[in-house]
């Protein structure tokens, strides 16, 4: 699922719009130098816009914030009062950090008590994050919606997991892979082997044949989880679970995606396709989404073992038992040694090639459609099997 991010975190710029524009939602951030004491996320990142020191700012003081979704907060009567005064919150989706430390002690109890941090905040498809660094774009691009996304199937799958095997993951370690789980979406928007697609060119027609997708999507995969050994053998645990979790994201988008070009994504999107309009949110979620969910599973599975064969035994365990906290975005920045490609000029690309795919996979549609997709069967249907062989084919057999 193409998860669509924010980049207000690595802009240098600081006023993108003017004053006027800005000062509402700064004031709803802000309070003389301080940020108050309940943020809501959707004000965040309009604020970022207009001044991206905000972002680097929060995420120095997150750590004095509890994250909440506004759904648990409107559910206590105590904690009703805590919630800033929005129009638009509590009575349209949004998310909101509280900093507990600053309210009086009833209110604090309510919170901890009552209030437990979200175990998914997701807005959609892709996982979309409401968070400091994704929101904007997310609603810009239509794709936020109820149903889950990368966070909220790893956050599954890991549940589904710990129920076969018996291992438990820390739920320090569960977050840290869930987060994880959408990043490809912010570092490696424009790697089609990422999100288990075929590649496309700006007028929409195929680059890669089936053949050179499907080998390149299984090279993404296999050098994602040889990173995940590497971080093992320099004992940096946060960083494997962060591989690890990163990893995830092609296997899920696999059961979404179905090899599909990122033009053909866009057509089902935002242009006028006569079936499967929302590959990510609506054709066949339910059926996509328990099959991400089970390749999750799977993978998480493929991954101990690759570790286990390498000698890697105990860094899995302690995988396992993690009880740190995720990588900052200044951290995953650095572990990616390159700027994330997603931008606001890139969003408006991936939309602007609906309609030539429209024009031309109606003149010449094997030009521009996969054909037969990659989990489609000898039938021509969707084939769980097929999505079952192409996990096996990743890494060691079992």
């Amino acid at each position: 699922m193409r998860q669509l991010l924010l980049l207000l975190c690595l802009t240098t710029s600081t006023t993108v719009f003017a004053a006027d524009v800005c000062a509402p939602y700064t004031a709803r951030v802000i309070e003389g130098t301080q940020f108050r004491e309940v943020v809501d996320t959707a004000d965040l990142i309009a604020a970022g816009i207009c001044d991206a020191t905000l972002i680097d700012r929060f995420e120095t003081a997150k750590q004095k914030f509890e994250y909440v979704a506004v759904e648990d907060v409107v559910q206590t009567a105590a904690a009703k009062s805590i919630v800033w005064n929005r129009p638009t919150c509590p009575a349209s989706p949004c998310e909101l950090y509280v900093r507990v430390a600053s309210l009086p002690p009833a209110l604090q109890d309510a919170v901890l008590r009552d209030v437990k941090p979200s175990r998914s905040p997701a807005a959609g498809s892709g996982g979309l994050p409401s968070i400091p660094d994704h929101y904007l774009l997310s609603m810009f691009a239509r794709h936020v919606s109820s149903v889950a996304g990368h966070y909220d199937i790893t956050m599954q799958g890991i549940d589904r997991y710990i129920a076969a095997t018996g291992e438990p993951f820390s739920q320090e370690a569960t977050l840290v892979l869930a987060d994880a789980s959408r990043d490809p979406d912010f570092f490696e928007w424009n790697s089609p082997a990422a999100h288990a697609q075929t590649k496309s060119d700006d007028s929409a027609e195929l680059v890669w044949t089936k053949a050179v997708a499907q080998k390149n999507f299984r090279d993404w995969e296999k050098n994602a989880v040889h990173l995940v050994a590497t971080a093992c053998g320099a004992k940096d645990i946060r960083t494997a679970l962060y591989r690890a979790g990163y990893a995830l994201h092609g296997v899920q988008d696999l059961a979404f995606h179905n090899g599909i070009s990122n033009a053909e994504h866009a057509w089902r999107d935002y242009g006028d396709a006569p079936d499967e309009q929302g590959v990510d949110t609506n054709y066949l979620f339910a059926s996509k989404s328990d099959l991400a969910t089970n390749g999750t599973v799977v993978f998480l599975s493929k991954i101990r073992l690759e570790l286990y064969q390498l000698g890697y035994a105990k860094c899995w365990s302690r995988m396992l038992a993690y009880t740190g906290r995720p990588p900052t975005n200044a951290e995953k920045k650095a572990l990616h040694a390159a700027p994330p490609d997603i931008s606001v000029a890139e969003l408006y690309r991936y939309r602007a090639l609906a309609k030539p795919f429209a024009s031309g996979s109606a003149a010449q549609p094997t030009k521009y459609f996969v054909s037969p997709r990659w989990l489609h069967g000898n039938a021509g249907d969707f084939d769980p099997a097929v999505y079952a062989a192409i996990l096996n084919s990743l890494l060691r057999p079992e």
